[in-house]
């Protein structure tokens, strides 16, 4: 699936249960409502995450920066999200670390590193547990 194609199925998942709540005054239990709250939250931290390394992924011919993605991936107990990088994948560790220079075999000099996954894989770990906190205070 894609995200859209998840969103729309976890919306009318909500609005069915709604529905089914009023029609036969049953509750659904609150740990379902809180996985499908905890799914669309993690979407959208992969969906910023995707967007704050477009923006910030080193720049030459654009294929790099434009290459970045999210999946999801169905687990025995839940999904595991993953950002990377389509196009240019074999190129993440090089810029972002840096690496020696190679000309005719000899090294002529470094390349220098520019970090740009370490902040976005950094703002993930602190908000998605910050956001899973407010979310539940708002309940």
């Amino acid at each position: 699936f894609e995200n859209e194609e998840l969103d729309a199925i976890i919306q009318a998942l909500g609005e069915a249960i709604e529905a089914d709540e009023q029609r036969t005054g049953i509750l659904v239990p609150e740990r379902l409502r809180q996985m499908a709250s905890a799914y669309r939250l993690m979407t959208e931290i992969g969906k910023e995450a995707v967007k704050d390394l477009k923006k910030t992924s080193p720049q030459k011919t654009g294929k790099y920066r434009r290459g970045w993605k999210v999946e999801w991936t169905k687990k025995r107990f839940g999904y595991e999200g993953k950002v990377y990088n389509s196009k240019r994948g074999q190129l993440t560790h090089l810029l972002e670390f840096g690496h020696p220079l190679v000309r005719n075999g000899r090294v002529v000099g470094n390349v220098k590193a520019q970090p740009h996954i370490a902040p976005v894989d950094d703002w993930i770990n602190e908000e998605l547990p910050r956001r899973f906190e407010q979310k539940l205070k708002q309940k």
